[in-house]
């Protein structure tokens, strides 16, 4: 699948279909390439504040 868009990013992308998760990276013409091809498995920096300010707060609620 990375062959035609980065080889170097096989392995990453490998493990998160593996592990089945999304794959967290900056990598525009990587994102790009394998949204061509149907892989929409990514995470931005954005999208991992997001969650970890979610789950702060959540954790702050328990907590009271």
């Amino acid at each position: 699948m990375c062959r035609e868009v980065d080889i170097d990013d096989t392995e990453f992308v490998a493990l998160a279909e593996h592990l089945k998760c999304h794959l967290w990276s900056g990598d525009k013409e990587l994102q790009k390439g394998l949204k061509k091809k149907g892989w929409h498995k990514f995470l931005s920096t954005t999208d991992l504040v997001k969650i970890a300010s979610s789950r702060r707060r959540k954790y702050k609620n328990l907590n009271k």
